[in-house]
């Protein structure tokens, strides 16, 4: 006896769930700092010459060199840092679009 179509299972097809999940891995996972690309840096550090600065240098032992302050370093600091994120996230839709496809650009020089 044959089983109508309607009854039966299909089989699961684990290649899109494969893909999927490496897909979702490339979204998430943080590519590196690539210096020399002008996307990575923002514009003041482009001014002050800091790809210049760091090319051929080993980025993760630069990364190493960089660690977040002890709860009793800088007491001011997180204070400032969120009072100036928020002041930038409440103004930034007052910047002219022009401005915005600027800094968006690749050419921030």
């Amino acid at each position: 006896m044959k089983v109508p179509s309607y009854l039966s299972r299909p089989s699961l097809d684990k290649d899109w769930i494969t893909k999927l999940e490496l897909e979702i891995d490339q979204i998430t996972n943080y590519p590196g700092f690539d210096p020399n690309d002008i996307q990575n840096v923002d514009a003041f550090l482009v001014q002050s010459g800091w790809p210049e600065h760091v090319r051929g240098l080993n980025t993760t032992e630069l990364q190493s060199l960089v660690k977040p302050p002890t709860q009793d370093e800088f007491p001011i600091l997180k204070e400032t840092v969120t009072w100036i994120f928020d002041v930038a996230v409440a103004t930034i839709k007052y910047i002219p679009d022009s401005i915005q496809k600027q800094l968006k650009s690749k050419n921030l020089r």
